[in-house]
């Protein structure tokens, strides 16, 4: 039986890179199909990030979202991708079932 993402689910997620007090925020939500195929956005990867990231706290300095996806340091925003990638897929148990 498929199983279908919760994109009403709202996942808090900080940076292991990130040491500083108060820790910077991001507020997640998992994107379905539709959602991901519709992106109006020039550069997908962007699109992805932006959409699926719904609230920053604690970012020091920019406080646009999108200028702040961009200003993100290499490990970090790897990390991001890799955390929004795994909420957007069915986990192995859900491929069992």
């Amino acid at each position: 039986m498929l199983k279908g993402i919760d994109i009403d689910q709202r996942i808090k997620f900080t940076s292991k890179f990130d040491t500083s007090e108060p820790k910077t925020e991001f507020t997640l939500k998992p994107l379905s199909g539709v959602d991901m195929i519709n992106s109006k956005e020039e550069n997908p990867v962007l699109g992805l990030l932006g959409s699926s990231i719904l609230e920053i706290k604690n970012f020091d300095g920019k406080k646009d979202k999108e200028e702040i996806i961009k200003s993100l340091p290499t490990n970090v925003f790897n990390e991001l991708m890799e955390e929004i990638n795994n909420i957007n897929n069915i986990t192995d148990d859900d491929k069992k079932n």
